[in-house]
């Protein structure tokens, strides 16, 4: 009995962490995202996601897939130096979180901030919808990407 009390052991032991995440909540499903990015940590992120994900940025078409979100966010992280994900405010209503959060970020040598609002929804331990609220005329400015105001 003994030994095969210890097999078990062993085997729930080395468990990959992909099954172990089913049993993650909402909450721990989004604090590992967050973390990855502030890791920037582009295989994190991908594990972090469901096998059909989408994301969305609510002013642009839904990304949907591992291979498009992949692609898009490689580009994105490419020339990312820093990128810490502050949160704010954190809510969980069911398997849904709601961060309200600043990006503290350097892209390109150029440091900035943006403030956010992700939703994400979580299923079986990983983010299956990742909606962002953000205003993206901040965001590009603070990136370089369009003029300063005056």
């Amino acid at each position: 009995m003994k030994k095969v009390l210890m097999a078990a052991a062993i085997g729930l032991a080395l468990m990959p962490s992909v099954v172990r995440a089913a049993e993650a909540t909402p909450a721990a499903a989004a604090k590992e995202m967050v973390a990855a990015w502030d890791a920037l940590d582009l295989d994190r992120i991908m594990r972090a996601f469901s096998d059909e994900p989408v994301l969305q940025s609510m002013m642009s078409e839904p990304l949907k897939g591992q291979e498009v979100i992949r692609s898009h966010l490689a580009a994105l992280l490419k020339n990312a130096t820093k990128l810490e994900l502050k949160i704010k405010n954190q809510a969980v209503v069911g398997n849904t979180v709601f961060l309200e959060r600043v990006d503290d970020f350097v892209v390109s040598g150029r440091h900035g901030t943006t403030p956010v609002v992700g939703v994400m929804e979580i299923e079986k331990g990983k983010v299956k919808v990742w909606r962002e609220y953000y205003d993206q005329a901040t965001l590009l400015r603070e990136m370089g990407v369009t003029p300063e105001k005056k």
